[in-house]
């Protein structure tokens, strides 16, 4: 048994372990690799943290001894070989790569895997700038704790701490829209999204969770002066470098990018090209359609539904300063939300609010159906926990978008700036929020449901875009910015998944096979389409999500809708979709290509075995990666061959294009689309433009080539490639002007 092995290895110094008797001796030992065996070792990689670095060299070598590469594969992709997964005390991932190296005399690893070791190896300075950094936080967090001030308040104390003065900061970041955003450099807090101070924030919490303790029997406050300071950002920007390098470190074990050490120069970067530029392009599309679909559904359902922010306007009038308290003094002094009874009336009342949706959660459903490709209520209706649905989650979201409202009409506009920030993080009883909550979800259990799946548990590590909830100090405390204006819709999902809660998955039905089908067959009788047809070729089982059949061709569509990824952590299971997805589709492909499977096949649908081309297709539920091809499989969007097959236009505030060649939709239009060479592919690749992220460490720059959209570029990119349908000056000129005036920006901060 491979378990055996690994026990009689185990005993062998590590020496011993790379001599050729001792390989001899382990074949002769054990003589096939079996699946069972294959499956055994994986699972002792993915829970490499369990075990010592020489347990787990043992694992890599005995999968090397029959799979060399596949080993190394597995092992990256596991995150054995990342600097920072194996803590600190010693660097575990240069020792393993180390060891393997020295293995090349007796496993025969490809060039490409030791060119991976060899790359690794060449930036192991990332241990000591992880280690570094992660003591400096944790020196500064208990300097800053026993720096902090203390207040007796009656017969108790209460500690600035700095958990809460984070919770806080972020908090401010959501409500100053005026903050500047540099895209490329990552030295300076401005190189970072909201998103990712957000997730640098829960870094730190984290640290400071595991060094201080946030405790449920002390009070905490916060120093508004320190929250508003520089130094506050130094150590969130010490954070953003640690986990934007982490990002980048995934792009080489788990994504293959090379990387290229020039003097004080290291260069991370994509040398196919295509999979960084369509990454980026499906990030940048996906935020300029989700802005199209909230402008045009909004003006649709102006003055047809109520919005939560003509309610809001409602509370200001009606309630005005009712709705906050100056409660406290001196350094203690901040202001409380209060909820007077008459407030949650019309909540409670059928006739009023109770039982309907307000426009901006209409708006957040119909976009999570899309993104889900599912229709509203199906998407609504969706299972998160035992009682609740994503309709349930919207509700318990509504409680904090009216807070947050509130906040911004009222609480900002007092005069005492300190004491505003002093009340940012609000601090409810348990018992009490629960109540403002059955409100507005109707039944108790479920408001106590979707809290305790929203809050902070210490066995899973702590990110507060998808646990903004903690306890402390008897209660319940939280950034209310995050909570109103995350995506909880999509964020319990995710998070869902990271714990292990299958109630998300229950709800089996092929949402995106079924899209397809009704693409190919609403407005093209042409095409005979089939679904989930199952075969077997080989000894092989497979399974076509979706078959179209022409009289030229044959078209085997695999269908993959992954969450949409926020970041590169959430983006391998994105990755992993497409290479099963490759695979399936070898194992098609090489049956169709078999003339007398491909006609007993065929047989059985009542199709006449005629020459056919054979094409392929992973169609994905969103935009990343579209235009990508992997082992000749086209990867496309499903809106997109939407497009293609039943609409022929790019539509654009600048204008109309038709992609089509002619003023009707051939079959040509859509073979042409699975090719890299069909324009829109060119004309949106075409409208990238190469740029390099960066950020110092101990006096090397660390740089990251990606790619930034042009939206210039891609204007003129369609003029030149698609018939122009219709087109508007007004708005080209506006483009052109920012355009320009960006180059102008760009050009004063690089001088």
């Amino acid at each position: 048994m491979i378990k055996e092995i690994l026990t009689y290895m185990k005993d062998i110094p590590f020496e011993q372990l790379l001599n050729d008797q001792t390989i001899k001796e382990i074949k002769h030992k054990k003589q096939d690799f079996s699946k069972n065996d294959k499956r055994f070792l994986q699972k002792k990689l993915s829970e490499f943290r369990n075990f010592d670095v020489q347990y787990i060299f043992c694992v890599i070598l005995a999968y090397s001894i029959w799979c060399p590469d596949e080993a190394i594969v597995e092992a990256r992709k596991k995150g054995v070989f990342r600097y920072k997964a194996w803590g600190f005390n010693t660097n575990c991932a240069a020792l393993l790569l180390q060891q393997i190296r020295k293995s090349y005399i007796l496993i025969p690893y490809s060039d490409n895997t030791k060119q991976f070791i060899d790359r690794k190896l060449s930036l192991s300075w990332m241990f000591d700038f992880y280690q570094k950094t992660e003591e400096e936080l944790v020196n500064y967090i208990k300097e800053h704790h026993r720096n902090r001030r203390v207040t007796r308040f009656g017969a108790a104390f209460v500690e600035e701490a700095l958990f809460k003065e984070l919770l806080a900061y972020a908090d401010t970041i959501f409500y100053l829209n005026s903050r500047s955003h540099e895209y490329i450099n990552k030295h300076k807090i401005e190189g970072y999204s909201h998103e990712e101070i957000c997730d640098s924030i829960s870094y730190i919490i984290y640290l400071y969770d595991a060094t201080i303790g946030i405790k449920s029997n002390c009070s905490y406050t916060i120093s508004a002066k320190y929250v508003l300071s520089d130094e506050i950002e130094k150590i969130i920007l010490k954070a953003c470098k640690v986990n934007q390098l982490q990002e980048w470190e995934i792009s080489i074990d788990y994504f293959s990018y090379n990387v290229k050490t020039i003097e004080k120069k290291c260069l991370i970067f994509d040398d196919t090209l295509m999979f960084e530029k369509s990454i980026r392009l499906g990030f940048v599309r996906r935020s300029m359609q989700e802005g199209v679909f909230y402008l045009e559904n909004t003006k649709r359902l102006k003055g047809k539904i109520l919005s939560l922010a003509e309610v809001s306007d409602y509370i200001k009038d009606n309630f005005g300063e009712q709705l906050i308290k100056e409660v406290g003094t001196g350094a203690l002094s901040r202001y409380r939300f209060e909820f007077p009874e008459p407030l949650f009336a019309p909540f409670q009342d059928p006739k009023m609010f109770q039982g309907k949706f307000f426009e901006e959660e209409e708006l957040s459903i119909a976009h999570n159906a899309r993104e889900l490709i599912m229709n509203n209520e199906d998407a609504s209706k969706k299972k998160i926990t035992t009682h609740c649905t994503l309709e349930d989650v919207v509700l318990f979201q509504r409680f904090f978008s009216l807070m947050n409202l509130i906040a911004s009409q009222i609480l900002f506009n007092q005069k005492d700036k300190q004491k505003v920030v002093r009340s940012l993080i609000p601090h409810f009883q348990y018992e009490t929020l629960i109540n403002h909550l059955t409100v507005f979800m109707g039944e108790r259990v479920k408001a106590e449901e979707l809290l305790q799946l929203f809050t902070y548990k210490k066995d899973i590590k702590i990110d507060l875009q998808y646990t903004p909830f903690l306890k402390v100090s008897g209660g319940i405390i939280f950034s209310n910015s995050l909570v109103s204006k995350s995506n909880l819709q999509r964020n319990c999902i995710a998070y869902s998944y990271l714990s292990k809660n299958q109630l998300v998955n229950q709800d089996n039905r092929e949402t995106l096979v079924q899209e397809c089908v009704r693409i190919f067959s609403e407005k093209h009788p042409e095409y005979r389409v089939f679904s989930n047809k199952n075969f077997s070729y080989c000894g092989q089982n497979g399974e076509v999500d979706v078959l179209v059949i022409s009289e030229q061709d044959i078209i085997i569509i695999e269908c993959k809708a992954p969450l949409n990824p926020t970041n590169n952590f959430e983006m391998r299971a994105s990755v992993d979709h497409i290479n099963k997805a490759a695979r399936q589709l070898d194992h098609c492909k090489a049956a169709f290509m078999d003339k007398a499977f491909r006609k007993k096949f065929l047989k059985n649908l009542r199709i006449s075995d005629e020459p056919r081309n054979i094409h392929t297709c992973i169609v994905f539920g969103n935009r990343l990666f579209n235009g990508y091809t992997i082992n000749e499989h086209p990867v496309r969007y499903v809106r997109e061959l939407d497009m293609i097959l039943n609409d022929g236009n790019i539509y654009s505030a600048a204008g109309t294009w038709r992609i089509w060649k002619y003023e009707k939709f051939r079959h040509e239009d859509l073979i042409s689309f699975f090719f890299p060479d069909h324009p829109l592919i060119v004309a949106n690749f075409n409208s990238m433009e190469k740029v390099e992220q960066y950020m110092f460490i101990k006096g090397k720059k660390v740089c990251f080539e990606t790619y930034a959209f042009n939206s210039v570029k891609a204007m003129e990119q369609y003029d030149e490639f698609f018939p122009i349908q219709n087109r508007n000056d007004t708005v080209r000129e506006r483009i052109y002007s920012a355009y320009e005036e960006h180059k102008r920006l760009a050009g004063r901060r690089k001088h």
